[in-house]
């Protein structure tokens, strides 16, 4: 299995969120650990809201067609992400991941998650999110 490895880790509050090593024992080990999370609870703990999020990663077909890119919550549309969806309660994480409720001006909409990166990185969501997206590419 490939694995997706961001070049970062990084403490917050004296807990460090990692996603990254040369060691591949030690990176079997965070993934380990990860599958017995419990992930939306953690994430409720981890994540403070509102903060910012670009999209990064787009499944939406959709984005290929004429005047669709750029638009709001599309790739590369920055958002203020401003809590975790009530859907994740009825949905598989494993396979519909975490849907969050996003806003960009006046219009709300739920996007998921792991296509998300939180700006600017110094953020302290950071870390978090990018847990979880390293988990959802790696389930």
């Amino acid at each position: 299995m490939m694995r997706k490895k961001p070049k970062h880790s990084v403490t917050i509050n004296g807990y460090t969120y990692r996603w990254d090593s040369d060691n591949d024992e030690e990176l079997d080990a965070i993934f380990f650990a990860w599958a017995d999370r419990d992930w939306l609870t953690w994430l409720k703990e981890h994540l403070h809201f509102p903060f910012q999020a670009k999209r990064v990663d787009d499944d939406d077909d959709a984005y290929f067609e004429k005047g669709v890119a750029g638009q709001p919550f599309r790739l590369g549309s920055t958002m203020t992400i401003v809590g975790l969806s009530e859907m994740n309660e009825d949905v598989d994480l494993d396979f519909d991941g975490v849907i969050v409720d996003a806003k960009h001006g006046q219009r709300t909409k739920d996007v998921p998650l792991q296509d998300l990166e939180v700006v600017p990185p110094d953020d302290p969501n950071y870390g978090p999110v990018m847990e979880w997206v390293v988990r959802y590419a790696n389930r």
